[in-house]
């Protein structure tokens, strides 16, 4: 048995409700994976965009891990703009976090001359780092029996996240 097929990151899709922007539109925020004979995928969609592309291969521990870090410096207010980056691919979703707690989420390709802006749209900051959380708890559930370093900094970034969400909600 390999170890993606402990992992059990099987198709975890997390929606995040439509929320208008200022002009008006709303982009869901979806994150997809999926884990079998050591091929992993992850990616996301934010409207009808696929990001970097459905079924897109890489390493979702190490990738979320370093998502839920960023994000949770966004919302404790250490920074102004998450990158969400994949390993595989100059490509991140950046994320910024607005008044009343929206998020102009922007989908990234960057070249050496410079970025293409491939999507965007509108997402509370909270709500992503909810889905965020939610995505790294089902890896975690599959690799419990792995504690391996992955499994122990997307735990511990999940934590940090856990904290600032939390703290958030009290407000």
């Amino acid at each position: 048995m390999s170890r993606a097929d402990n992992l059990g990151f099987s198709r975890v899709e997390c929606l995040v409700t439509e929320v208008p922007g200022p002009d008006g539109a709303s982009a869901p925020f979806q994150l997809h994976g999926s884990s079998s004979a050591g091929d992993f995928t992850i990616w996301l969609t934010l409207g009808d965009t696929a990001f970097p592309g459905a079924g897109w291969h890489d390493f979702p521990p190490v990738i979320l891990a370093w998502w839920a870090g960023e994000v949770a410096e966004l919302l404790r207010g250490d920074r102004r703009c998450a990158q969400l980056r994949f390993m595989e691919g100059p490509y991140f979703a950046e994320v910024r976090d607005g008044p009343r707690c929206e998020a102009n989420v922007r989908l990234v390709r960057q070249l050496r001359t410079g970025e293409v802006v491939l999507g965007e749209g509108y997402v509370p900051a909270e709500e992503i780092g909810r889905e965020i959380h939610r995505a790294g708890t089902a890896v975690l559930a599959a690799t419990n029996a792995h504690d391996n370093d992955d499994a122990r900094v997307l735990r511990a970034s999940l934590d940090r996240l856990a904290a600032v969400l939390g703290e958030r909600g009290r407000r």
